[in-house]
């Protein structure tokens, strides 16, 4: 019976793999155990004789993909076929979600298949299933030995329901995910049916697309394109060519127990010949009540396994930011640690999307790391409060999990990815002290979302990446003041206050310098004068290092990829353009379109000038701005276009860039920044009035 916990959004189910002895039920689960990924099975258990014949059960527990928000565990779970073991049988069957019946074509066996289906459908009723109703899927195997029952006669035996049916040699591993991939289709068919399962979910994944998506990820197959494989060993030790992916060979089941039965008494083939001649209910008891064990103890040992995985995955994940931390004590930029902390995080909880914001001066929300995003949907979306939901979750001080079909304005940002996205992870980056932004991971229906119960570990997450922007902090300021004295924002007053101060300090500094040397003064003077000294000294060199910039020191440069630059400008400017509905436009480039300049400057240079045409284009319908890149001769043409003069023709006259977009407007310092940065970036600027609109064309050094 299928367990589904809408709290924790787990379903677990049992696929039950039923047959006759011998039959190749044990076959296909090794060939699924060998062809899954690691990450998506379990350890395969068998509950065996010492004659390796499977007396109470095989089990394989499974994940695949999740299926609308839900995280989904399979028991794949193979019957022991001989009549001695019907106690076995019958119990397993109890909670069967569906089932495969793996028949035998050896023509010998016909009699036994029969029966053994007949059995399944009684012992079905038995635990209250109809059989007529549960899904089933039909496996015709062993189809290579030399005599088989025809394949026309079997079906009209085995499948009066008319259900799917496949054509089978499981040691060579034909017939195998083609049977697996039909039951867990039908399995999801009727659990979703019956359940409900995300049905207030918009846009969602078919089931025949998720379980084309559970095949790829757990197998690496797809209908109808063949695979190759390394050998696998026959019953007889030697090796058999088969058909699989290229994959490493995986490890060999695991056998839980191994339990000694003579042969003679194995090879019986009716049922008392393993019972007591004195008392054979009290022996059925007996082997009833060994395989409720042996299914109890292989799933207290699967719920251990997972418990370990969910132990060992939450401790990579506290990893991740005393990773970081480490980094940025060894001098790494601050930036690029930040973002692949994030990005470490992302891959950690299968996102697609992520973002880091931070908390500015007014209280609100600024998004510094964007990825796979044009913006963060949870900063300008709001709650019932009129608050943005991202400041709400950083108030909150807890980890929130939004779900599609959710209600709230999170779910329309769902349903507006078109079943792309299912779920959101929202995670406060604050201490019990400060607050310092949020994170935000966006999931893809494939991804198993972190249950309800994982949010302290999400909060203790957040804490821990908080801890590393108070120690970026420093490094962060201490880069941002030496670009702000680079690219001259520090303004002429200050630049003259700067020349003007070095007279008046040197003398102090020498004046200083000779009150030291005095021997007759008090001892409290020396002190006061040692640390004056030690102060005039950092505050002379401030000095001299401005002096040096201002008399043409070019700044530290380094050859940089234009396209992320070019995408940092669009996450830059994509909330204010998109409050005032202008469009920008941006050229795709190559990784190896770079430019020579420094990532900081050139980015506020070209955020400037955005944001300059979008101040024009304000009110405007339609107004565009295009931000493109060409690469000629070794230079690098960034060109920044919009259409002003298409959208205010009426009000302008004629004129450069300059007398349309800056100075007429009285705000001309866009254009000389920007001339300032690309001047030491050893390039120029040119500026064209057009007929849309204005031109300016940035042309640097690319080699």
């Amino acid at each position: 019976m299928v367990e589904i916990s809408h709290r924790e959004r787990v379903v677990r189910a049992k696929i039950i793999y039923y047959g006759p002895a011998a039959g190749g039920k044990t076959t296909n689960l090794v060939v699924l155990h060998r062809r899954a990924d690691p990450k998506r099975r379990g350890e395969m258990v068998s509950v065996n004789s010492t004659q390796d014949r499977t007396i109470l059960l095989d089990l394989l527990p499974v994940k695949t993909p999740a299926f609308r928000g839900y995280e989904l565990r399979f028991q794949v779970i193979a019957v022991p076929g001989q009549r001695m073991y019907a106690a076995s049988r019958k119990l397993l069957l109890n909670g069967a979600d569906a089932l495969v019946f793996v028949a035998n074509s050896a023509a010998d066996r016909w009699e036994e298949t029969i029966q053994s289906l007949r059995e399944m459908n009684q012992n079905l009723l038995t635990h209250g299933l109809d059989p007529a109703k549960i899904p089933v899927i039909l496996q015709y195997n062993k189809r290579d030995l030399p005599e088989v029952t025809p394949h026309d006669a079997m079906e009209r035996t085995l499948n009066a329901r008319h259900n799917a049916s496949f054509s089978a040699v499981a040691i060579r591993e034909e017939g195998v995910l083609e049977t697996f991939a039909a039951v867990l289709q039908m399995a999801m068919e009727d659990i979703a049916q019956r359940f409900k399962l995300g049905a207030n979910v918009r846009n969602a994944r078919s089931i025949e697309e998720w379980n084309a998506e559970s095949m790829r990820s757990m197998f690496g197959w797809s209908a109808g394109v063949p695979t190759t494989m390394p050998a696998m060993p026959s019953d007889n030790g030697a090796s058999l060519s088969v058909p699989g992916p290229a994959r490493a060979v995986q490890s060999e089941p695991k056998v839980l127990v191994k339990v000694p039965v003579a042969r003679s008494v194995e090879g019986m083939t009716s049922p008392s010949a393993a019972t007591s001649a004195s008392d054979p209910l009290a022996a059925e008891a007996l082997v009833e009540s060994y395989a409720q064990a042996a299914t109890d103890l292989t799933s207290a040992l699967e719920e251990m396994r997972e418990q370990r995985d969910q132990a060992n995955k939450q401790s990579v994940d506290i990893g991740a930011p005393f990773a970081a931390a480490h980094s940025l004590l060894e001098g790494n930029d601050p930036d690029a640690v930040l973002k692949s902390l994030v990005m470490r995080i992302a891959d950690g909880l299968g996102a697609v999307s992520a973002s880091l914001s931070l908390v500015r001066e007014d209280g609100g929300l600024q998004s510094v790391i964007l990825h796979g995003l044009q913006r963060e949907p949870l900063i300008s979306d709001l709650d019932e409060q009129g608050r943005s939901l991202g400041s709400a979750v950083v108030d909150g001080g807890k980890s929130r999990l939004f779900f599609s079909g959710d209600a709230g304005p999170i779910s329309e940002v769902l349903e507006r990815s078109a079943g792309k996205l299912t779920s959101v992870v929202a995670i406060p980056v604050r201490t019990t002290v400060h607050r310092h932004g949020l994170l935000v991971f966006y999931l893809p229906p494939e991804s198993i979302p972190p249950h309800a119960e994982s949010t302290d570990h999400l909060d203790r997450l957040g804490g821990g990446v908080a801890l590393v922007l108070e120690l970026a902090a420093g490094t962060l300021a201490r880069e941002r003041l030496v670009q702000a004295e680079r690219s001259a924002l520090i303004g002429r007053l200050a630049e003259q206050a700067i020349v003007e101060m070095g007279p008046p300090l040197d003398r102090t500094f020498t004046t200083l310098g000779r009150l030291r040397t005095q021997r007759d003064g008090p001892e409290w003077l020396s002190t006061e004068l040692l640390g004056m000294g030690k102060e005039l000294s950092r505050t002379k060199r401030f000095r001299d290092a401005v002096l040096e910039f201002m008399g043409g020191e070019p700044p530290a440069m380094n050859l940089i990829p234009l396209g992320p630059i070019i995408q940092s400008v669009r996450a830059w400017t994509a909330d204010i353009l998109e409050r005032h509905s202008v469009q920008l436009q941006t050229s795709d480039l190559s990784p190896t379109d770079r430019v020579r300049a420094d990532a900081f400057l050139l980015r506020s240079a070209l955020s400037a000038l955005v944001e300059r045409s979008q101040h024009d284009l304000n009110g405007q319908t339609g107004g565009l701005i295009r931000l493109s890149a060409h690469f000629t001769d070794g230079k690098a043409y960034i060109q920044v276009s919009d259409n002003v003069a298409s959208m205010k023709q009426p009000n302008l006259g004629g004129g450069d860039y300059v007398s349309w977009s800056l100075e007429q407007s009285g705000a001309s310092w866009p254009l000389s920044f920007v001339t300032n940065v690309v001047d030491y970036f050893q390039g120029h600027v040119t500026t064209t009035a057009t007929e849309s609109g204005n031109e300016l064309t940035l042309i640097l050094p690319a080699q």
